[in-house]
Protein backbone atom coordinates (compact mmCIF):
# COMPACT_ATOMS: atom_id res chain seq x y z
CA UNK A 1 0.00 0.00 0.00
CA UNK A 2 2.62 2.67 0.71
CA UNK A 3 4.37 1.22 -2.51
CA UNK A 4 1.58 2.07 -4.36
CA UNK A 5 1.07 6.05 -2.34
CA UNK A 6 4.93 6.71 -2.87
CA UNK A 7 4.66 6.01 -7.04
CA UNK A 8 1.51 7.93 -6.92
CA UNK A 9 3.47 11.29 -5.36
CA UNK A 10 6.75 10.74 -7.66
CA UNK A 11 4.01 10.47 -10.88
CA UNK A 12 2.53 13.99 -9.78
CA UNK A 13 5.30 15.89 -9.37
CA UNK A 14 8.83 15.77 -10.69
CA UNK A 15 11.73 17.83 -9.28
CA UNK A 16 13.25 20.12 -12.16
CA UNK A 17 16.51 22.46 -12.04
CA UNK A 18 15.88 26.31 -12.36
CA UNK A 19 18.01 28.38 -14.45
CA UNK A 20 19.05 30.26 -11.32
CA UNK A 21 20.48 27.17 -9.33
CA UNK A 22 17.66 26.43 -6.84
CA UNK A 23 15.23 23.11 -7.28
CA UNK A 24 11.67 24.13 -8.12
CA UNK A 25 8.64 21.36 -8.15
CA UNK A 26 6.82 20.70 -11.40
CA UNK A 27 3.57 18.98 -11.38
CA UNK A 28 2.17 17.22 -14.34
CA UNK A 29 -1.81 17.36 -14.99
CA UNK A 30 -3.37 14.63 -14.18
CA UNK A 31 -5.27 12.77 -17.18
CA UNK A 32 -9.14 13.12 -16.70
CA UNK A 33 -12.10 12.09 -19.27
CA UNK A 34 -14.25 14.61 -20.63
CA UNK A 35 -16.68 14.17 -18.07
CA UNK A 36 -14.05 14.16 -15.06
CA UNK A 37 -13.35 17.65 -17.39
CA UNK A 38 -16.79 19.12 -17.39
CA UNK A 39 -17.00 18.11 -13.58
CA UNK A 40 -14.11 19.82 -12.34
CA UNK A 41 -15.26 23.39 -14.33
CA UNK A 42 -18.82 23.17 -12.93
CA UNK A 43 -16.81 22.95 -9.44
CA UNK A 44 -14.35 25.48 -10.12
CA UNK A 45 -17.63 27.98 -11.55
CA UNK A 46 -19.14 27.15 -8.32
CA UNK A 47 -16.05 28.48 -6.64
CA UNK A 48 -15.46 31.42 -8.79
CA UNK A 49 -19.28 32.29 -8.04
CA UNK A 50 -19.18 31.51 -4.47
CA UNK A 51 -19.14 34.69 -2.25
CA UNK A 52 -16.78 33.35 0.67
CA UNK A 53 -14.73 32.55 -1.47
CA UNK A 54 -14.17 35.87 -3.35
CA UNK A 55 -14.36 37.52 -0.23
CA UNK A 56 -11.57 35.74 1.28
CA UNK A 57 -9.39 35.94 -1.95
CA UNK A 58 -9.92 39.43 -1.66
CA UNK A 59 -9.58 40.02 1.94
CA UNK A 60 -6.26 38.46 1.58
CA UNK A 61 -5.18 40.42 -1.89
CA UNK A 62 -5.65 43.40 0.42
CA UNK A 63 -3.65 42.30 3.65
CA UNK A 64 -0.59 41.94 0.87
CA UNK A 65 -1.50 45.38 -0.62
CA UNK A 66 -1.60 46.90 2.80
CA UNK A 67 1.64 44.99 3.87
CA UNK A 68 3.29 46.27 0.70
CA UNK A 69 2.56 49.40 1.32
CA UNK A 70 3.68 49.54 5.10
CA UNK A 71 7.41 48.17 4.35
CA UNK A 72 10.13 50.38 4.51
CA UNK A 73 11.86 51.97 1.11
CA UNK A 74 14.80 49.22 1.70
CA UNK A 75 12.73 45.78 2.13
CA UNK A 76 12.62 45.47 -1.37
CA UNK A 77 12.45 41.48 -1.36
CA UNK A 78 9.86 41.56 1.27
CA UNK A 79 7.87 43.15 -1.33
CA UNK A 80 8.69 41.51 -3.82
CA UNK A 81 7.77 38.37 -1.74
CA UNK A 82 4.46 40.04 -0.40
CA UNK A 83 3.90 40.88 -4.41
CA UNK A 84 4.38 37.16 -5.30
CA UNK A 85 2.00 36.15 -2.97
CA UNK A 86 -0.44 38.14 -4.53
CA UNK A 87 0.86 37.16 -7.97
CA UNK A 88 0.23 33.15 -6.50
CA UNK A 89 -3.49 33.96 -5.93
CA UNK A 90 -4.28 35.33 -9.38
CA UNK A 91 -2.66 32.39 -10.90
CA UNK A 92 -5.01 30.22 -9.45
CA UNK A 93 -7.70 31.93 -10.21
CA UNK A 94 -6.73 32.28 -13.74
CA UNK A 95 -7.04 28.23 -13.59
CA UNK A 96 -9.81 28.17 -12.33
CA UNK A 97 -11.08 30.31 -15.36
CA UNK A 98 -9.16 27.96 -17.53
CA UNK A 99 -11.03 24.67 -16.20
CA UNK A 100 -14.08 26.91 -16.61
CA UNK A 101 -13.50 27.60 -20.44
CA UNK A 102 -12.38 23.79 -20.55
CA UNK A 103 -15.29 22.54 -19.60
CA UNK A 104 -17.67 24.89 -21.68
CA UNK A 105 -15.50 23.94 -24.53
CA UNK A 106 -16.14 20.64 -23.97
CA UNK A 107 -20.20 21.26 -23.98
CA UNK A 108 -20.35 23.01 -27.50
CA UNK A 109 -18.19 20.75 -29.36
CA UNK A 110 -20.81 18.27 -27.71
CA UNK A 111 -23.67 20.34 -28.63
CA UNK A 112 -22.20 21.06 -32.18
CA UNK A 113 -21.49 17.14 -32.60
CA UNK A 114 -25.07 16.56 -31.48
CA UNK A 115 -26.70 19.15 -33.95
CA UNK A 116 -24.68 17.71 -36.72
CA UNK A 117 -25.75 14.14 -36.18
CA UNK A 118 -29.37 15.32 -35.87
CA UNK A 119 -28.65 17.12 -39.95
CA UNK A 120 -27.58 14.14 -40.81
CA UNK A 121 -30.38 11.82 -39.56
CA UNK A 122 -32.78 14.25 -40.99
CA UNK A 123 -30.97 14.13 -43.92
CA UNK A 124 -31.13 10.32 -44.10
CA UNK A 125 -34.88 10.01 -43.99
CA UNK A 126 -34.91 12.62 -47.07
CA UNK A 127 -36.01 15.63 -45.20
CA UNK A 128 -33.97 18.90 -46.44
CA UNK A 129 -31.42 20.43 -44.17
CA UNK A 130 -32.72 23.68 -42.97
CA UNK A 131 -30.26 26.94 -43.83
CA UNK A 132 -27.59 27.31 -41.18
CA UNK A 133 -27.12 31.19 -40.14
Amino acid sequence: MTQNKNARKKSRSTRSPSTNGQKQLSFTRPSMNREQIKATGEEAADLLNSPVYNLAVNSVVDDLGLLILQTEPHETQKREWLYQQGAAIGRINQKLVEFVQLAQSLHMEELASEEAAQREQSADLGFPSAPVN
